[in-house]
């Protein structure tokens, strides 16, 4: 802690990468409510493209946003859809500390 006082946040803060697996959690728990169509295939992450902007502090308070950005269907495997998803991670203060973009393989509609 006395280190983390004299470093260049002031204090100690959450790791970047255990806040980013906190929000891709959260939606993931939300993607995974959506009822989807049952082609026999699997989902799967594809990749992520992501940004860090300010530190999480022990004692805030984080909501997810997303929002889809783009559908098309796979050439490879006609039956899947890539989806790009925006998402957004927000401090109780609605400063951005983390964003990017997520790409998923998932079933699509025949």
């Amino acid at each position: 802690e006395v280190f983390a006082n004299a470093s260049r946040f002031g204090a100690r803060i959450a790791p970047p990468m255990l806040t980013f697996c906190l929000g891709f959690s959260e939606f993931l728990r939300a993607l995974l409510a959506i009822p989807m169509p049952s082609t026999g295939g699997s989902a799967g992450h594809l990749g992520d493209s992501w940004n860090f902007y300010r530190p999480v502090l022990f004692g805030d308070t984080l909501r997810t946003l997303h929002k889809p950005v783009s559908c098309v269907r796979s050439r490879s495997r006609p039956e899947q859809a890539l989806i790009c998803f925006g998402l957004q991670i927000v401090n109780q203060h609605e400063q951005v500390v983390q964003d990017g973009e997520i790409t998923m393989m998932i079933p699509g509609r025949p």
